[in-house]
């Protein structure tokens, strides 16, 4: 599988191709999607929209936001890359910013984490919702390389490893260290990462409320809702994107194939006359071919030289 970065947005980005770019745009921009009313988002009252419920979270959310950095200053942890702030991190920025998503309190994964579905392995990952694992973990825990301190292995690399070897229980997945927030699948048929990744520390800093009621609109809770895990909202849309893509793919190598005028040719060519599959019906009789001429006869003739006489000679 291939590992491009498309961006979405300067702070959006959909990584292997796990969504396709134009299904975030027309969720971005709250065109019309299969489950997307407010009912579908479990909102009730009169006259609201989607929109209208994700900036209420936008607006609270920068509020915890700016106290939350404010505590990383006073720990050392904007400063010291040692200083991961775990427990900073997740008790006053993450575990906030999920219940604007509709989880409520999120549940710790008790030790010694959630199994494969073989039982080999566990992964000692931080939270679940239902079938959904939430790994939160520390500021400066970097989401692709292991930091021994924290985890034996690269967080990244740990939830999609869990959700490829979780059997049935499991389809989507989430992880975060508070400067980025992916949304990740079970890919175990292909390689590579893919993910669809959210800059929050460019969404807050830059106040980006679109960006932020793009996340809203595609992690909120009802969006992983379903049983079993592929039924869910979020699985919908992939798969509609993937047959919308497939049906486009086939009009454009059908109109290639035609021609602009590929249809009208068609209908004014006439039908081709077809032959008997063998030779023709009176053969041409038999004519034997004259014998080879000798070599030499093949020649051209030499051309016949003009004579010319003696030069006359120069007058002295």
């Amino acid at each position: 599988m291939s590992t491009a970065r498309t961006l979405v947005t300067d702070t959006v980005a959909t990584v292997g191709g796990l969504l396709p770019y134009d299904l975030l745009v027309r969720i971005k921009e709250g065109k019309e999607q299969s489950g997307a009313k407010p009912a579908d988002y479990r909102l009730f009252a009169k006259g609201e929209s989607v929109r209208d419920a994700a900036e209420r979270s936008w607006g609270y959310l920068r509020g915890v936001w700016a106290a939350y950095q404010d505590a990383l200053a006073r720990d050392g942890a904007d400063d010291d890359p040692g200083v991961h702030a775990v427990g900073l991190t997740t008790e006053r920025w993450l575990l906030p910013l999920f219940e604007q998503l509709g989880f409520g309190a999120l549940s710790a994964v008790p030790e010694p984490g959630l199994p494969a579905h073989d039982g080999t392995k566990n992964f000692p990952l931080s939270h679940a919702w239902a079938h959904v694992p939430v790994h939160l973990t520390g500021w400066n825990v970097p989401l692709d390389t292991r930091t021994p301190q924290v985890a034996p292995q690269a967080p990244q690399s740990m939830v999609q490893e869990y959700l490829n070897r979780s059997g049935d229980k499991a389809l989507w997945g989430v992880l975060s260290n508070g400067r980025q927030l992916r949304l990740l699948r079970e890919s175990a048929s292909l390689t590579g990462a893919a993910f669809i990744e959210f800059d929050l520390q460019a969404i807050f800093e830059g106040k980006r409320s679109d960006d932020f009621v793009l996340l809203w609109r595609l992690l909120h809770r009802t969006r992983f809702e379903g049983d079993p895990a592929a039924s869910c909202p979020l699985e919908k849309w992939r798969t509609e994107a993937i047959d919308s893509g497939t049906r486009a793919l086939k009009e454009l190598r059908k109109g290639v194939r035609d021609g602009p005028h590929g249809d009208r040719q068609r209908a004014h060519r006439p039908p081709r006359q077809r032959g008997p599959a063998r030779g023709p019906a009176h053969p041409l009789p038999h004519r034997p071919r004259p014998p080879p001429r000798p070599a030499a006869a093949r020649l051209p003739a030499a051309l016949p030289l003009r004579h010319r006489g003696p030069r006359p000679a120069s007058p002295p």
